[in-house]
């Protein structure tokens, strides 16, 4: 098994349930641990044996693009997604970072972490 990082993903996306938020929205930022059975890669040197980077981005890139409540909600949507994605993801775990939330005080962000496994 080979742990796989993808870290500070940054977006501006619309999520929160103020409708100041759904109208400006804000900075988000994913990190995203995956624990995969791609130990064939390590000798073969081919993309097609291991999880595809680019195309983990890009799910994540599609599920930060649909305005949700809660980040709670995003980071199960990107967790649910990228298992699907890839089947030698076996456990994977996605934090969702909301930065300058508005809750009225001086808070740089506020996270959430999921992990799931198969």
């Amino acid at each position: 098994m080979i742990t796989i990082n993808i870290e500070d993903l940054t977006f501006h996306a619309f999520h929160g349930v103020h409708a100041t938020e759904r109208e400006i929205g804000g900075k988000y930022v994913v990190q995203i641990e995956m624990l995969a059975d791609v130990n064939a890669s390590c000798q073969t040197d081919d993309l097609a044996d291991t999880v595809d980077y680019a195309a983990v981005s890009k799910r994540v890139e599609q599920i930060m693009n649909l305005p949700q409540n809660l980040i709670e909600k995003v980071a199960a949507d990107i967790a649910n997604a990228l298992l699907n994605l890839d089947s030698r993801i076996v456990r994977i775990t996605v934090t969702v970072e909301k930065h300058n939330p508005p809750l009225n005080q001086n808070i740089g962000f506020t996270s959430v972490v999921i992990t799931q496994s198969r």
